[in-house]
């Protein structure tokens, strides 16, 4: 009797094994399809880079700092590290945040079979994941937030393992400093993972061991450079994200909550929110140690930007981090569910999300009105590049010497820098608007005497402060870029002669 039940239980787990490997095998390969056809978009897409993804590539061309005015450094450091090894082009720039986003996912797989023990939930998590269209956004365009979902997800996963061994506190110390290098919103994870502890009681002893504290102190020493650079630039960082960030708008406070819920329910999927939500209700209720691990991981910050909604304009894409472990919540209720209800709603969620995700890849390739096109800012750049171009090699032609180029937004300054040739030094007079970057690197005297080529959106009439500033210029016929015979952008160009200074007003700090 003992051979048959022996054998029998040894087939068990052989087939339990196997069971775990093809969907462990399936995750990988979801992983890999994932990113080579994310590769094949970015080489191939018709979209330019956005004004942020310019942006931050002209920092990344530039000497590395420890932060910049409107965001922490690591984007740049990420753009230059990919620039280096590929040259500065569209692809490589954002080859970036198709290997992030493979990376994130890894993360997810494991985080989930590390607190469900199955490998079958992990293979959804990661297909759950990879089919929410801000992931799918942020896998094909290089801005702060593939990098903070990724720590995001690294400190999340090293902390729930340091619950068990404590030595894994050091590395959710790590990715949680390399997170808010990325983005300062991975603050709220030390407060959701503090209020989880003190939620629930038998992880409680880990607030009596010195590991978490360190850990803590050790993200801190890895942050400092960013408090020393703001000490030395009057923390314009700071005063950029929390009073030049957040204004109030015009909207009523009801309004403004409605555009910010909906707003989530379009990055997300109106089902997979729909399920995620439940899914936080329903764990709630159930208590269990590790739904509740996650939960502390996703509602503090899904909650601050609801009720902050309420006084500010709130952008859909800061709280997106925290739905990353509110997914592996709703991946854990629904997918580990024997109820067939509960399985075909999961089911009818990810073919919705896949629905929006497929409109997110495909929209550059459909003829939609301007209004209904979130694409239409990420194209007319190159052919705006195109023509500055010219205007700048003709005046170079009659004078000898090369005229500068400026705009009075940093969209429009970011966008010729990367797509005028030669990528030049391009200038973001400051007429009184916000503080950003360029303010920082901006040295107008030396300019003195060049003449120079400005350009604003929109057909506009040019400043009395930059007539001002040039003893001459005239005015180029508007420039209107076309897709399918509509007009997508139009830019105002002006030549301007001799300038005499007098451009800047920015009040932002030096180095």
């Amino acid at each position: 009797m003992d051979g048959p039940f022996w054998s029998t239980t040894v087939y068990r787990r052989n087939i339990q094994k196997m069971k775990s490997d093809n969907y462990r095998n399936l995750a990988v390969l979801l992983i890999v399809i994932a990113a080579f056809l994310r590769l094949i978009y970015i080489w191939q897409t018709p979209l330019d880079l956005s004004a942020d993804e310019a942006q931050y590539w002209d920092w990344a061309r530039r000497p590395l700092q420890a932060c910049y005015l409107t965001k922490p450094p690591m984007v740049a450091y990420t753009i230059s590290f990919f620039t280096g090894l590929g040259g500065d082009s569209a692809f490589f720039v954002r080859l970036g945040a198709v290997i992030i986003s493979a990376a994130t996912s890894l993360v997810a797989y494991l985080l989930i079979v590390d607190v469900f023990k199955t490998a079958r939930l992990g293979f959804l998590m990661v297909l759950t994941l990879n089919l929410g269209p801000i992931f799918n956004i942020g896998s094909v365009i290089m801005t702060i937030d593939p990098l903070a979902m990724l720590f995001w997800s690294l400190t999340v996963y090293f902390s729930y393992k340091a619950l068990r061994n404590p030595h894994w506190w050091y590395l959710a110390g790590l990715s949680l400093g390399l997170g808010l290098l990325s983005k300062f919103v991975l603050i709220f994870l030390p407060v959701s993972i503090l209020l989880y502890l003190l939620f629930v009681k038998k992880d409680r002893s880990c607030l009596r061991t010195k590991e978490p504290y360190l850990a803590l102190l050790l993200s801190l020493l890895i942050y400092t450079p960013v408090l020393l650079w703001n000490q030395r630039n009057n923390w314009c960082y700071f005063n950029h994200m929390f009073f030049d960030h957040l204004a109030s708008g015009k909207q009523l406070p009801l309004f403004r909550f409605f555009e910010f819920s909906l707003s989530q329910l379009l990055i997300i999927s109106p089902l997979l929110f729909i399920g995620i939500i439940w899914s936080l209700v329903v764990v709630v209720r159930e208590r269990k140690r590790e739904y509740l691990f996650l939960f502390f991981c996703t509602v503090p910050i899904l909650l601050f930007f609801f009720f902050l909604s309420l006084t500010q304009k709130v952008q859909g894409n800061w709280p997106a981090v925290g739905y990353f472990a509110g997914t592996a919540v709703f991946v854990g209720v629904f997918g580990g569910s024997a109820s067939p209800g509960k399985r075909q709603f999961m089911w009818a969620a990810l073919v919705v999300a896949l629905i929006f995700s497929a409109f997110v890849y495909l929209v550059p390739f459909v003829d939609l009105p301007r209004k209904l096109n979130p694409t239409v800012k990420l194209v007319g750049w190159k052919e705006l590049g195109q023509r500055v171009s010219e205007v700048a090699e003709e005046m170079e032609r009659k004078t000898g010497q090369r005229p500068f180029i400026f705009s009075d937004g940093y969209q429009i300054t970011a966008e010729l820098a990367f797509y005028v040739r030669h990528q030049p030094k391009v200038y973001n007079i400051n007429l009184g608007r916000r503080n950003n970057q360029y303010d920082l690197w901006q040295d107008f005297d030396s300019l003195i005497g060049a003449d120079g080529i400005y350009i604003k959106p929109h057909d506009a009439d040019i400043e009395p402060a930059v007539v001002r500033a040039f003893k001459g210029g005239e005015r180029l016929p508007s420039q209107n870029f076309y897709r399918k015979d509509k007009i997508i952008r139009s830019f105002s160009i002006f030549k301007c002669y001799g300038f005499k200074g007098g451009l800047n007003e920015g009040k932002a700090g030096g180095d």
